[in-house]
């Protein structure tokens, strides 16, 4: 005999068929933001086409209506501000400002590094080679390689149905996740590549001093960095070789160079340019012809996404260009992604940089794992109440899972503190507050241009408190810059 559904059965099912029915309507919809221009050197996202298309759908998803505005909001903000800015703003000329895309179906990447760039190469990679499964089985060992071949310039994508994305960060925060990533961390290859020109530059060593004496590059400091930073960027050092990880991102992916294609500029574009209130600009014209070269310059990218918002706006730009099916389901960045990152620093460290002779060398098994529990409270991946679990007798015989399975745990735990987010702002005030105002005011200097054209504030409290007035905290007491520096005997 059939038993009839319980009731507790057919309350799930009617509360399912809004949900089922809102999706349908949504995907049918979703199909308005698949028609394409053929584009040429540049991809502009029709301002007009989209509000059009977003009057269909604001109603039944307010929050994609919400990110179409943000997107058009700062596209257009970065439009004006490059017609406002002079391009010749830099101390120094970029190495790295050209325009290279990774491609995914219709979506094309423009990767600027700590600003997400790794996480955005392992989605492009995972879309790319129709992986199935699991994301994060998926194997992106050395992904930074692999993406490299797959480079696209702009020149080669002409004229083909794509649309442009490319992630920017808050500039003080983006710089101090440097430090922390490739000074800080525990890794011998980070040290090797990022900390010993800074070290060495700091001690004023030549390349045949810096063999002879070959110092621990694991204790380089927050001040040191920032010298060294400051006299690549300001050209007091120009024998630097500069970074694509600490230069400002806005010398990166041609923004603010090159020449507009103007024939490829919606009306929208155009006529905010035209009437931008420079010099001759209003004699303009679609030839170009009387342009001022001041404001006819960058390229324009269709999405401009925050690395502050990373999670909103990747699964935003993914759902506007109708590709969200090729993302894993249940992708959640804000707990999948920093779970992962937990379990790649700890198998890497274990793995990789423990066993080298030159950590050994230059820091206990027990300073190794406190650096990396500290990283991970310092990006806000842990709380700063969990408090590292081991002695130093006992942190030296801790196996990789015991170590992992505790950082898991406390991971999870960490999910519950409401001021989780902020223990990355407690670090940056601990570590700005030991650069001379003096620096402070040239980092802002330096950064003047991210700040106009991603609109950025220029002061923050982090960095310019109050009267000037620091305040010390958690992370003073965990020693976390070290200021010692270590020497092998010469």
């Amino acid at each position: 005999m059939m038993k009839c559904p319980s009731k507790r059965l057919l309350l799930a099912l009617l509360a399912a068929v809004p949900c089922l029915l809102f999706v349908f309507h949504f995907e049918a919809l979703q199909g308005v933001f698949n028609e394409r221009v053929v584009l040429t050197r540049v991809w502009p996202l029709s301002a007009s086409t989209l509000r059009t298309s977003m009057s269909l759908t604001a109603t039944d998803n307010y929050a994609t209506s919400q990110s179409v505005k943000t997107f058009e909001k700062r596209r257009k903000h970065y439009i004006d501000a490059c017609a406002k800015t002079p391009v010749a703003t830099y101390f120094r000329p970029s190495p790295f400002n050209r325009v290279q895309l990774l491609r995914a179906r219709n979506l094309a990447y423009c990767n600027v590094a700590k600003t997400g760039s790794t996480l955005w190469k392992q989605i492009i990679y995972y879309v790319q080679t129709r992986q199935n499964g699991s994301f994060y089985d998926t194997n992106f060992k050395d992904i930074h390689n692999k993406m490299g071949t797959r480079r696209q310039t702009a020149d080669q994508l002409s004229g083909q149905h794509v649309q442009t994305v490319v992630f920017v960060r808050e500039p003080y925060s983006r710089l101090f996740s440097a430090y922390v990533d490739k000074m800080f961390r525990p890794s011998v290859h980070n040290w090797n590549h990022f900390a010993a020109p800074v070290l060495h530059y700091n001690l004023n060593l030549t390349a045949e001093e810096a063999m002879k004496r070959r110092p621990c590059t694991s204790h380089v400091t927050f001040p040191q960095f920032i010298r060294y930073f400051i006299d690549a960027e300001t050209g007091v050092a120009p024998s630097i070789r500069r970074n694509p990880h600490y230069i400002p991102v806005s010398q990166h992916c041609g923004f603010c160079t090159g020449r507009y294609d103007l024939d490829s500029l919606n009306h929208a574009d155009f006529q905010r340019l035209h009437n931008s209130g420079n010099d001759g600009a209003r004699d303009c014209d679609r030839e170009g012809s009387n342009c001022p070269d001041a404001w006819r310059s960058g390229f324009v990218f269709d999405f401009i996404g925050k690395t502050e918002d990373i999670s909103t706006d990747t699964h935003a730009v993914f759902k506007l260009l109708n590709l969200s099916h090729t993302l894993p389901s249940n992708f959640d960045i804000d707990v999948d992604a920093r779970r992962n990152t937990i379990i790649n620093h700890v198998r890497k460290v274990f793995r990789e940089d423990l066993p080298q002779s030159r950590m050994q060398e230059c820091m206990t098994k027990d300073e190794a794992l406190r650096r990396v529990w500290e990283n991970f409270q310092i990006r806000g991946l842990l709380s700063k109440r969990e408090r590292f679990p081991f002695s130093p007798t006992v942190a030296q015989n801790a196996t990789m899972m015991q170590f992992m399975e505790l950082a898991l745990f406390a991971f999870g735990r960490s999910q519950k503190d409401p001021d989780l987010k902020s223990n990355k702002k407690l670090a940056m005030t601990e570590a700005y507050g030991m650069i001379k105002l003096k620096d402070r005011k040239l980092l802002r200097e330096i950064f003047e241009k991210d700040f106009q054209l991603f609109d950025y504030p220029s002061t923050i409290p982090e960095v310019f408190p109050k009267n000037d007035v620091f305040t010390s905290g958690y992370f003073e007491l965990l020693d976390m810059f070290d200021s010692g520096l270590k020497q092998l005997p010469m």
